[in-house]
């Protein structure tokens, strides 16, 4: 009997230890760091209504914004815990959920973390997906580096509303000029999106973008946010449970938010979002709401038509549009507002949904209910958004459709050599001892694989003069280059060798004409610009051959150089 005791006791702790552990990082910026654009008006309260949702659900949730004064007053708790969204607050904050995540690994305790950015996001010159920090770019490589491998967590959601959002992720045609060099990352977070196991954490990846193209997303003043962020929360509190068993998964959402935009007509309103479920578990569970704490439960039946919520701060908290055939059951947090209270609205009606566990919505008394509408965008958004009925028929059809269509549209390829052009001024020390410094130009044209070698040819021109002597030297060949990125810069190391001819004071040498020019050199390249800048430093071998007394002799005249240039 004793043993069974302990057996069980031993069963009992172990299931404790197996539970999952949940985090959150949210980062919510209304500013840009580019010049001339203008700030967002929501995207710092997007953050704080995401928080709200992740306090209810993750063990721990970290906000990196900085509200408004009018947000302030709405979201209290939020501003309470919020810290600025700069980088050295970001990398911090994910040094402090890779210590948790390292202490649950130890422990036997499996983790996940939601990756949340609601902001500006935008394309750098060399076509590298950024969103704006308050100090800084997070560069599409940052996420991947700096972000997501360091937490190393069992599954990742990577949640995104910001322009361009897509190419925080995933590249498109030949636009893409950064992963040139190595494999790193990058290529592996591509071949997760493709489907491979390359990497043993990136497989765990699953991401929930607001565009799925370089598309423009919008904010909406009736939802006092963005509209992707409103509709994924929607989805996440229960409307997207097509199948009412209590687990939101990333099929559900995608089939969710496809049908809340399906009836949107005004390209300028329609959002078209891009998800993509982790390829080691593509339906992988994105939330589990019978974890979520300190809700009322809202049962709502199909065949109503559209409906929103609204809770008592007077902000929008959720919408749906249930088909007949559908159901669901929707979480109403709590602690978010003073008094608790929600309004379920209508074009006719509404009503109030008092505090408590589970309620019917049908078993509550309806009252009349009015509203307006003005402008192009607002008014397709206010007669269009969630007019397509939702539940386990669309459901259904949705993933047929997307089954005979993802083997066609779930990559799409990229160039495997891209053309590349460097231009730079070297000094070097005097070969020939003509001169005490010699001047240089160079121009290289390059075909540059995705694994970061470079194959092609150079020309240079370079020149010394001293008091009796002028030398003109004219160089061509091959080059062999080969490189990697760090942050914001590219490091590359280029090897050249070809023949060169030497004149001095316009005749050419008395033995052999044609000398041979070898050179290796590194270059520091900047990408934050359409040309991009370089330095450069490196040392050449110049391989001559002189008149001798007795003899024709090979000299070898080895010059360090330094110099700067630009590529594009």
């Amino acid at each position: 009997m004793k043993t069974f005791i302990v057996l069980l006791l031993m069963s009992i702790g172990f299931s404790a230890n197996a539970q999952d552990s949940r985090y959150a990082l949210i980062v919510a910026n209304n500013a840009s760091v580019d010049e001339g654009v203008a700030p967002l008006r929501f995207a710092d309260d997007d953050g704080a209504r995401f928080f709200e949702i992740f306090s209810s659900y993750a063990d721990q949730t970290v906000l990196l914004t900085t509200l408004d004064s009018e947000s302030q007053q709405l979201f209290p708790v939020a501003a309470q815990a919020s810290i600025p969204p700069s980088r050295e607050n970001l990398l911090a904050s994910v040094n402090t959920l890779k210590s948790k995540i390292e202490e649950d690994r130890r422990n036997g305790r499996r983790s996940e973390v939601f990756v949340v950015f609601t902001g500006h996001g935008n394309r750098d010159e060399n076509g590298e997906g950024y969103l704006s920090l308050s100090d800084d770019r997070l560069r599409r490589s940052d996420l991947l580096r700096n972000v997501i491998a360091p937490m190393n967590a069992d599954f990742t959601h990577v949640i995104i509303d910001a322009c361009n959002a897509y190419f925080m992720v995933r590249t498109r045609g030949g636009e893409w000029k950064d992963d040139r060099t190595g494999v790193n990352l990058n290529d592996e977070f591509n071949d997760y999106l493709a489907g491979g196991q390359s990497s043993p954490n990136l497989p765990t990846v699953g991401v929930i973008l607001s565009t799925a193209g370089a598309q423009e997303v919008h904010e909406w003043s009736v939802y006092g946010g963005g509209v992707f962020s409103h509709q994924l929360r929607s989805a996440l509190l229960g409307a997207a449970d097509a199948d009412g068993d209590g687990i939101v998964t990333y099929p559900e959402i995608e089939a969710y938010l496809v049908a809340a935009n399906a009836s949107v007509t005004n390209p300028r309103a329609r959002i078209h979002v891009h998800v993509r479920g982790p390829a080691q578990d593509a339906s992988k569970k994105v939330i589990d709401l019978a974890k979520v704490s300190e809700t009322t439960t809202l049962e709502v039946a199909g065949g109503q038509g559209p409906m929103w919520i609204e809770d008592s701060r007077g902000l929008r908290y959720a919408d749906l549009n249930l088909a007949a055939d559908g159901a669901a059951q929707i979480r109403l947090l709590r602690g978010t507002t003073k008094n608790g209270a929600y309004w379920v609205r209508t074009a006719t009606d509404e009503v109030m949904i008092p505090t408590g566990t589970l309620i019917a919505l049908a078993a509550l008394e309806k009252t009349p209910n009015t509203d307006g509408s003005r402008g192009a965008v607002n008014e397709s958004f206010r007669q269009e958004l969630f007019k397509t009925p939702f539940g386990p028929g669309f459901m259904t059809g949705f993933l047929a459709a997307r089954n005979e269509t993802s083997e066609t549209t779930a990559v799409m390829p990229e160039a495997v050599w891209k053309p590349q052009f460097t231009i730079d001024y070297q000094m070097n020390q005097a070969i020939l001892d003509v001169g005490s410094v010699q001047h240089t130009l160079a121009a290289s044209a390059n075909l540059t694989h995705v694994n970061g070698i470079a194959l092609g040819g150079f020309i240079e021109y370079g020149f010394g003069v001293d008091e009796t002597t002028t030398l003109h030297r004219i160089a061509s060949g091959v080059q062999l280059g080969w490189g990697t990125n760090v942050g914001p810069t590219d490091l590359r190391l280029h090897l050249r060798a070809g023949p060169e001819v030497l004149l001095l004071n316009g005749d050419q040498l008395e033995a052999d004409p044609v000398a041979l020019r070898t050179d290796a050199a590194l270059l520091v390249v900047w990408r934050d610009y359409s040309w991009s800048p370089f330095v450069t430093g490196g040392v050449a071998l110049d391989v001559v051959t002189r008149a001798g007394v007795d003899k024709n002799a090979e000299q070898l005249w080895f010059s360090p150089h330094a110099g700067i240039g630009v590529r594009f």
